[in-house]
């Protein structure tokens, strides 16, 4: 019925999340760790709570996908290339269309010197941007009381009334701009899973802060390791322990030394550009 519905030509299969491969779109069995998409009907499946339906998601998916000329459009090379390791579907082109670009403009200058960064008088100004709470109170539970870090998050009451007066939350607005009114050193981007696409690590970067995130987060890994700009952790207890050891204020007196390079986020491409 969508198909017919749509009528003939070109088709895009735009790969938001991964809900193409099953109903749970964030592959994350019972909603708490990575899958890893794995065979239906396995019980490395069924096990999950979105196993049971979906064998029949799976079905309706390839009559959908055999209906029509599809091109899967990614938002991340990085999303491209699991979508490519995990897809149970035949082969369809696959193109990778980023909706934002971080575009450079200037070097923001720090608020004090490097040297003086994770003082009592000038704490290391850390972000929560949001994703995994659970892991974030965790991080604050073995450092929040720390004089040599100042938290904050994105405005959420609930945050605010479990956090124990531990983090400040920051103002309402745009990302980037808001990052950087506060003078954000660093920007904590924890997805609960992978993520096809993080604004938050370019927001965080456009600000001029660096980006402090998981291995299995995804782009935002990629987005860290191709732009030099923060720390990829392997897990949780890795973070955690970036903090605890105190190696993160070392760090932001680095790149407070170096002089951060910040900027702002345009729109970049659209399903237009692949019909172009």
């Amino acid at each position: 019925m969508l198909r017919r519905a749509a009528g003939e030509g070109r088709d895009f299969l735009w790969l938001h999340d991964f809900s193409a491969l099953c109903p749970g779109g964030t592959l994350l069995r019972n909603d708490v760790v990575f899958c890893g998409a794995p065979a239906e009907g396995s019980n490395a499946c069924l096990v999950c709570v979105h196993g049971e339906g979906r064998g029949a998601h799976l079905a309706g998916m390839r009559r959908l996908l055999a209906a029509g000329d599809f091109t899967v459009v990614a938002p991340s090379a990085a999303a491209a290339a699991m979508w490519q390791r995990m897809t149970p579907f035949p082969a369809l082109p696959v193109v990778e269309i980023a909706p934002l670009r971080l575009e450079e403009r200037a070097i923001r200058v720090g608020l004090v010197a490097p040297e003086r960064l994770g003082s009592p008088a000038h704490p290391v100004r850390v972000a929560f941007g949001g994703g995994d709470w659970a892991g974030f109170r965790a991080l604050l539970e073995r450092v929040g009381r720390l004089g040599c870090y100042r938290f904050f998050h994105v405005p959420d009451r609930a945050m605010t009334e479990q956090d124990g007066g531990r983090t400040e939350a920051l103002g309402d607005g745009v990302l980037e701009e808001v990052l950087a009114a506060a003078g954000i050193d660093l920007l904590l981007v924890m997805p609960a899973g992978p993520e096809v696409f993080s604004r938050g690590a370019l927001a965080g970067i456009a600000a001029g802060a660096d980006v402090v995130t998981l291995a299995d987060s995804l782009h935002a890994a990629d987005v860290v390791m191709a732009s030099g700009r923060g720390v990829v952790a392997a897990d949780a207890a890795a973070l955690i322990g970036f903090f605890e050891s105190l190696r993160a204020i070392a760090y932001a007196r680095l790149r407070a030394e170096a002089g951060a390079v910040g900027g702002g986020l345009v729109v970049a491409g659209t399903t237009a550009g692949v019909l172009a």
